[in-house]
């Protein structure tokens, strides 16, 4: 059974938005993967997924704005603070594994060597804290 686009929204608290520019973002990296592996281009690894940083970037000013206008608007600030704090700490999550998969990657793919001396075990560790995450937002935005 698949999830709908509303129960991913409601169970990841995430926008259209944020979705837009994450699809985006991993399109444009997708395109230069494509263009680095074929040798049309060279560039390093850490230079392709520069559109997913810039994303990520995007992304942590919306979900700012956000709470700024919800603190503004409607004089509260527990919950929208709630809601920047794991939202903040979901991108923070994905930008840690981002960065770590992309100087594992990039130091044996480029130069043919070892660089990072971090076990892919250890590189997985932000995924899995933030599939911890998502259960108990899921289980919050259920309850609810």
């Amino acid at each position: 059974m698949i999830i709908t686009l509303r129960e991913f929204m409601t169970w990841t608290d995430t926008t259209v938005f944020e979705l837009w520019v994450t699809v985006g973002s991993i399109l444009a990296s997708s395109a230069l993967l494509v263009l680095k592996l074929h040798d049309l281009i060279n560039i390093k690894f850490m230079m392709i997924f520069m559109p997913v940083y810039a994303g990520f970037a995007i992304n942590f000013y919306f979900l700012f704005i956000i709470f700024m206008r919800a603190c503004v608007e409607y004089k509260d600030f527990k919950s929208p603070f709630l809601r920047l704090l794991l939202n903040c700490l979901r991108l923070s999550l994905c930008a840690t594994f981002t960065v770590l998969m992309v100087s594992k990657i990039g130091g044996e793919f480029d130069t043919k060597e070892v660089k990072v001396q971090m076990s892919y075990g250890l590189i997985f560790v932000p995924l899995w804290v933030l599939m911890a995450i998502l259960s108990f937002q899921v289980c919050r935005s259920t309850n609810n």
